[in-house]
């Protein structure tokens, strides 16, 4: 019996391995400020962004979605001028994950093989992404003249 026992690991523990074994998100590279504005708060996104993607593993949706709501909002920190490229290239990554998460949402909840459960993941997701895109600004607009007569 004790031959063919496998160690169990709880679940604790599995996280922590996992979180460990991945690489982080985000890492700097050429900051012209050696990261000085970001030492506690980059540490803290990657965090939070590998929570949210053991959550989105273990199809914890609502779990996932808050993970990167925060994470976004710590991006928020990050006032000082030569951090504007990073915390774009944060909040950029952040809102694909998001609207990847959507589109997986959407499947689950409204396809012919639904299942209801994913529907209030689904919906403050979706709130969520609204309020962000209503911020968003495009980058290339178009522009037109018109002659007053």
């Amino acid at each position: 019996m004790g031959a063919g026992r496998t160690e169990m690991i709880s679940f604790k523990d599995a996280k922590v391995a996992y979180l460990n074994a991945k690489e982080d998100k985000f890492k700097l590279i050429g900051c012209p400020i050696k990261g000085i504005h970001c030492t506690n708060i980059l540490p803290e996104i990657n965090k939070l962004y590998a929570e949210s993607e053991l959550a989105r593993e273990n199809k914890e949706y609502q779990k996932s979605v808050e993970q990167l709501q925060k994470a976004y909002y710590r991006t928020l920190e990050l006032k000082e001028s030569p951090c504007t490229k990073c915390v774009s290239m944060f909040q950029s990554s952040i809102n694909e994950t998001l609207e990847t998460m959507q589109e997986e949402l959407y499947e689950m909840s409204y396809s012919i093989f639904h299942r209801k459960r994913y529907q209030l993941a689904y919906s403050k997701l979706s709130n969520f992404i609204k309020k962000l895109n209503i911020f968003k600004v495009e980058e290339n607009p178009v522009l037109t003249t018109k002659e007053v007569g």
